[in-house]
């Protein structure tokens, strides 16, 4: 993780705002988004075995749920291992996993299976633990669509900033699968695959295509791959103070949110993206707490420290009184 700046940075009042319309229950965006705003320090990483530091145990009345802090790395590790002992050791009811929470168990397996499993990261090695073990499984993150939708709706740049934080994400997800790729080259299949999921029909951005469109031609009227270039350029320079370049974009994950990385705006964006998110995530725990005794549930390692103290929080809130540890304490 790189630490843009090595001055201490109180947030000042954000420029982006958290659009709570679509709240219907429990903790609300802007609550998540005020809290990873705050001046929280990330503790250390452990070596290989953060996994085991940031995986949070919370014990309530009768009531059960394991975070696990993941790493989204590819192939079977050590970190697999580790989750199926866990999952043996708690014998949970139900696994979550970072999919979306509309997704079927068949439409999950069928992701699976289009993906070898040399390429598999602990979300399918999860799944396919599950299986075998004859425990139920499901998604608890919100649809690509619906968190981009909500994000475009609450910023002042909107499609924009929705084509430019896609194309990162693609940007990043590209070069941990294609390692003997060029910088260059990872930008330029990152910017064809948004291209791709907005305009083709049946891709999961499809159902925004006027918007992007619209966006496109602000920018270049002859050419949605130019403007694409331009609306990139432009909001990294806008939300960053720096000029587009792979140098840049390796140098520092642009995507990661605040407190991670400090001292852009673009940061603060990052952190709206990820309160979306983690409202589902709280949401779907809390909604497999109430018909299971023990869940087990599994997201990347910034989930669990961005939003801990809310998840606390919530959980006191439904189920009384909550005793909190981090896996190693209890395990070692």
């Amino acid at each position: 993780m790189v630490q843009v700046s090595k001055e201490t940075e109180k947030p000042s009042e954000p420029s982006v705002k958290a659009d709570d319309a679509h709240r219907d229950k429990g903790v609300s965006v802007s609550d998540l988004y005020n809290y990873s705003m705050k001046e929280l320090t990330p503790e250390d990483y452990r070596g290989s075995e953060i996994y085991k530091h940031f995986t949070t145990v919370f014990d309530m009345q009768g009531k059960k749920l394991i975070f696990v802090g993941g790493l989204h790395t590819r192939g079977y590790s050590e970190y697999i291992g580790f989750i199926t002992e866990l999952i043996d050791k708690v014998k949970p009811q139900i696994v979550l996993i970072e999919r979306p929470n509309d997704y079927t168990k068949a439409q999950l397996e069928e992701y699976m299976n289009q993906v070898p499993k040399s390429s598999w990261n602990e979300t399918y090695w999860t799944i396919e633990a599950a299986k075998k073990r004859g425990i139920d499984f499901a998604g608890m993150d919100i649809s690509d669509s619906k968190v981009l939708d909500s994000f475009i709706g609450s910023q002042k740049d909107g499609m924009e900033l929705g084509i430019m934080f896609w194309t990162l994400l693609g940007y990043y997800g590209v070069k941990g699968k294609y390692i003997k790729m060029s910088s260059a080259e990872r930008l330029a299949l990152a910017k064809r695959y948004t291209i791709s999921d907005f305009t083709v029909p049946g891709m999961p951005l499809y159902g925004l295509h006027d918007n992007f469109l619209e966006a496109c031609k602000k920018y270049d009227s002859t050419s949605v791959n130019k403007a694409v270039d331009k609306i990139v350029a432009d909001m990294i320079f806008k939300y960053t103070g720096r000029e587009l370049s792979t140098e840049f974009m390796d140098s520092v994950q642009l995507t990661a949110p605040y407190p991670f990385v400090k001292g852009y705006e673009l940061s603060k964006i990052s952190a709206l993206w990820h309160a979306t998110r983690d409202k589902a995530m709280i949401d779907s725990c809390i909604a497999a707490l109430k018909n299971h005794s023990c869940v087990v549930a599994i997201a990347g390692t910034g989930h669990i420290m961005e939003m801990h103290g809310v998840l606390e929080r919530e959980l006191k809130s439904e189920f009384g009184e909550v005793r909190t540890k981090r896996w190693d304490e209890l395990h070692g």
